[in-house]
């Protein structure tokens, strides 16, 4: 009955798991991300 959760952690933006080794799940997050950032500039 216990399921073993693979190792992951979650989108910047949206929260949704992605695995260790991106940082987005998706290119419309990834943009929101640069969207985000130039603005703070």
């Amino acid at each position: 009955m216990t399921e073993k959760i693979l190792q992951h952690k979650h989108c910047s933006i949206c929260g949704k798991a992605v695995p260790v080794e991106e940082t987005f799940c998706s290119d419309e997050c990834r943009e929101k991300w640069d969207a985000m950032v130039k603005k703070r500039k």
